[in-house]
């Protein structure tokens, strides 16, 4: 008999909200000062990078070199944290299972790839309360798709990480929490995944109650 997960663990970007369209313009501008273009091809893998590794992809895609890494960054933050304080959407049916779960006591996590100092500026979006603990990028040694974002979230809910159920997009993500030795709920159907016992999926979170997601699991 399966038991139904006791405990959510959610990724943010492409989960929670839609963050990519708000990076593509944030990389087209820092790119676009620089003179260089943003391809599509860059556009479309910086969808999945955490901080350092979209920084590192650009410099090696356009050439730029590593001499450019401080202005980058120093332009992308600067970017970044102008546009995230304005808003951020949620992504399809994400708010009512965040507000569900929350009434009903589900103790519930975010685990982010995302820095510490950009999540803190898109959490009043999703709504902080809703969350008993948040990790982010800033605070691990081995970030996804290692398990150990997982591992700790789980530790600091006082659960075991087979009674918890990771929502994500991203095969990075995923990886980590199958090797948390979670359930995971992979929402993208863009995603080519090997079948796993501890893996399902679903298109979106729309028109998805909490009690449908969690028998999911």
């Amino acid at each position: 008999m399966t038991i139904q997960p006791r405990t959510l663990l959610w990724d943010m970007d492409g989960t929670l909200v839609d963050t990519a369209p708000i990076w593509a313009g944030v990389w087209g501008e820092v790119l676009s000062s620089l003179g260089v273009p943003l391809r599509s091809e860059i556009r479309s893998r910086l969808a999945y990078c955490a901080e350092r590794q979209a920084i590192d992809l650009v410099l090696r895609e356009t050439g730029l070199g590593t001499e450019h890494t401080d202005l980058v960054r120093d332009q992308m933050n600067e970017k970044a944290r102008a546009r995230f304080a304005e808003d951020v959407p949620l992504m399809p049916g994400a708010a009512g299972i965040l507000r569900e779960a929350s009434e009903r006591g589900i103790p519930q996590a975010l685990v982010t790839s995302s820095v510490r100092e950009v999540t803190d500026l898109i959490l009043p979006h999703i709504g902080r309360g809703h969350f008993a603990f948040t990790i982010t990028f800033t605070e691990v040694a081995s970030p996804k798709p290692h398990p150990e974002p997982y591992l700790r979230a789980a530790e600091a809910l006082g659960a075991d990480p087979a009674s918890a159920l990771v929502v994500e997009d991203s095969h990075s993500g995923v990886r980590a929490g199958l090797a948390a030795g979670a359930r995971v709920l992979a929402v993208n159907d863009a995603l080519d995944l090997d079948d796993h016992p501890r893996l399902h999926r679903r298109t979106t979170l729309e028109d998805t109650a909490l009690d449908e997601l969690l028998a999911t699991g």
